[in-house]
């Protein structure tokens, strides 16, 4: 007969590794949304009774961009906060590798395509300070103006790196916070509060240009 094994000593967040992370699937479909707005898909491809279905699939590419970031920032720190990774130096450095061997190999292959095959442009020497952006993740067509063309979307890689980076600062500094329910309800009332204003003032200025 064999014995039954008892996982009850377990940390929780252990015990739970292998079930479906619906945040986690829901960052996924956001992703898949911004692939598939990019693919510049028909508006009228799903048609019912004369009804237009395809704002299901063909989403307007910020908002998906947007949930990704959104969530993004909230799996990162909840990595942390769920000890998945400890938040001393060694924790740190095996989150940092782990992100880095996902993405790197994969994205300077890329990088290596697109440059020979695509822009080769940017592999000229008057160039090279543009490609050194590229290749350090502080890419972004849309703050500064491009003196040659590349893949705009890199933005958002460089952009989940810099996150990367420094998340780790940002939970150990504000972890004393985070097990505090009031300054955890304070700190959201605020940041919604912000928003509102932000986008209600950005609202106003566009209807008075109208």
């Amino acid at each position: 007969m064999e014995k039954s094994i008892n996982y009850s000593y377990l940390p929780q967040v252990i015990q739970n590794h292998n079930r479906l992370d619906v945040l986690l699937a829901l960052r996924g479909f956001a992703c898949l949304m911004v692939v598939i707005i990019h693919c510049a898909p028909p508006r009228n491809a799903l048609i019912y009774q004369n009804y237009d279905f395809s704002w299901i699939l063909f989403s307007h590419g910020a908002v998906a961009v947007w949930i990704f970031f959104c969530l993004s920032g909230y799996l990162m720190g909840k990595a942390f906060f769920t000890e998945r990774y400890s938040s001393d130096v060694t924790g740190v450095f095996n989150f940092w590798r782990n992100r880095a061997i996902r993405i790197l190999p994969l994205y300077y292959f890329a990088i290596l395509i697109l440059s020979i095959f695509v822009y080769p442009d940017v592999l000229k020497f008057e160039n090279w300070g543009y490609l050194l952006r590229i290749c350090t993740f502080t890419f972004n067509p849309y703050i500064a103006s491009q003196s040659i063309a590349f893949n705009d979307v890199f933005w958002s890689l460089s952009t989940e790196v810099q996150f990367y980076i420094i998340i780790p600062f940002i939970y150990n500094l504000s972890k004393s916070l985070v097990f505090n329910q009031k300054y955890v309800i304070a700190t959201a009332i605020l940041i919604i509060l912000i928003v509102f204003f932000s986008k209600t003032l950005s609202w106003l200025s566009f209807f008075h240009q109208i």
